[in-house]
């Protein structure tokens, strides 16, 4: 099952019932997690044919959280249409998939060794300091 037929089949169901249950497993409301499948598909085929994403304008940007009660919602960039984000989204969904997970540590390393391009990401200024950033793997 690809990440873009995922997202369809997901999107495609009626039942809210089904869509509710599966986003709750994730910590998100069914449209929010409809929001990142569909965006994340989007951002799998620009990387998939080799296409610039680093300080890229999506035209498909994922929904965020609006709760402040959501413990992701404080990582985010309101209003940004760049990586930052969907960063974010990914950290947080490997959290919930595989929490003793290495990629957090393989990205920052990578990060850290590219600082110069944080800015054409929207990466914030404290940015470190939050706590998907910080969580131990």
């Amino acid at each position: 099952l690809s990440l873009g037929l995922l997202s369809r089949w997901y999107g495609s169901l009626r039942l809210t019932k089904t869509q509710t249950a599966i986003a709750k497993v994730y910590g998100v409301r069914a449209e929010i997690l409809g929001s990142w499948l569909h965006h994340l598909s989007v951002i799998r085929n620009i990387c998939a044919h080799h296409s610039r994403l680093w300080n890229r304008d999506f035209a498909v940007v994922p929904q965020l959280p609006t709760s402040k009660n959501n413990p992701t919602m404080p990582e985010f960039v309101t209003s940004s249409r760049k990586v930052y984000n969907t960063l974010v989204i990914l950290l947080y969904l490997m959290d919930q998939v595989s929490p003793q997970h290495l990629w957090r540590s393989r990205l920052l390393a990578l990060l850290s060794s590219h600082t110069h391009f944080l800015t054409a990401m929207n990466f914030p200024q404290d940015w470190i300091n939050r706590s998907i950033w910080n969580k131990s793997e």
